[in-house]
């Protein structure tokens, strides 16, 4: 859906989670402490976790979260993310 933000004149597509859970390939690329919260949330609560980004699952595809230190500074106490 091309879609033009308010005050600004750039057309963007919006993609949905259907489709974009249609995909072979997702990558999440994260930095930045202030994503601690919602990262966080989203490893933690798995299938419960009601943020968008939780509701990203390709059934036929594979999903890879990138994060720097500062975003998910826990995750050295994760053994696997699988599941998430």
């Amino acid at each position: 859906l091309p879609v033009t933000g308010k005050g600004i004149d750039l057309p963007r597509i919006t993609l949905t989670l259907p489709l974009i859970n249609q995909a072979r390939n997702v990558l999440f690329l994260v930095s930045g402490r202030e994503k601690q919260t919602a990262l966080k949330q989203i490893f933690e609560e798995g299938t419960k976790c009601t943020l968008p980004a939780a509701r990203i699952r390709p059934p036929k595809g594979k999903l890879t979260w990138i994060l720097d230190a500062s975003a998910f500074p826990q995750a050295h106490s994760f053994s696997s993310f699988r599941g998430v």
